[in-house]
């Protein structure tokens, strides 16, 4: 069993950048068979797949990893990943244990995987980008960005019992994720004054209304970009984006790419 210290990968070491207890870098896979030895890492380490994959396995189960999918490790974690494309590359994001216990995020990181995948995959693109421009403000962008998310999931996990309504309108978004709703209409479907689903939505879902709509379509566009048959433009419509423009400044936003970036991440 091969024991990986801090920045340690049995792949290829692309781009790195440490700031206070965050390691953030990319690696990529060209020697596979070395890269399929059994190993665990000395820190926690959540991972995106950029594009290629593997299937991983772990003590309970395996886990296939395409582009896009989120893992995390805990620190002293056995795992062996097989079946790895060649070329494969990841971002990996690194947390000292000092560094979870000073914000208080031992016991919650690891829900980053079941939980707000979307939220993790749009935050590991940007810090992506971060990583390529690698200036002077990179450092202060990549750890306040990882503070952010953890510190909503560490809320959202600890928080005394999920309201009723909150279901129900989660259930309701993803399910017509491409309709159109009003505040009322939300506000019926939540058996709540529209005042009180505006006001409260953000302490629950991380975001405004909008915001969470938006990402909903970012996440069913993402896995139609892995897709070499439709055009942008298809995408974009697809999706519920009034145009192509407006499918642009939404990906950039929520990930720091375009959607051409993107496409050609997910296709190579």
């Amino acid at each position: 069993m091969v024991a990986l210290q801090r920045a340690c990968y049995l792949g290829q070491l692309n781009y790195i950048k440490e700031t206070g207890g965050v390691t953030a870098s990319v690696t990529s896979y060209p020697d596979v068979n070395h890269a399929e030895n059994p190993h665990y890492h000395e820190t926690f380490v959540l991972s995106l797949v950029l594009n290629g994959g593997n299937v991983e396995k772990r003590k309970a189960m395996d886990v296939e990893r395409t582009p896009g999918t989120i893992t995390c490790h805990e620190a002293g974690e056995p795992h062996r990943s097989t079946r790895i494309r060649p070329g494969s590359r990841h971002v990996n994001l690194e947390l000292t244990e000092q560094f979870m216990k000073v914000y208080d995020l031992h016991t919650h990181a690891a829900a980053l995987e079941k939980s707000h995948s979307s939220d993790a995959r749009f935050l590991m693109l940007k810090i992506y980008k971060e990583l390529l421009v690698d200036d002077q403000h990179s450092s202060l962008s990549i750890e306040s960005s990882i503070l952010n998310l953890l510190h909503f999931t560490n809320m959202s996990c600890t928080r005394s019992g999920t309201p009723n309504w909150v279901s129900k309108i989660t259930e309701a978004l993803h399910d017509r994720w491409n309709e159109t709703f009003t505040l009322n209409e939300l506000a019926e479907i939540a058996d709540m004054h529209p005042a009180n689903v505006s006001g409260y939505f953000p302490a629950y879902f991380g975001c405004t209304i909008g915001e969470y709509r938006r990402k909903l379509k970012m996440e069913k566009a993402f896995e139609l970009l892995k897709s070499h048959c439709l055009s942008l433009t298809a995408i974009a419509y697809e999706c519920g984006f009034a145009d192509q423009s407006h499918f642009t400044r939404t990906c950039k936003q929520l990930t720091g790419w375009n959607p051409k970036q993107l496409k050609e991440m997910n296709t190579k």
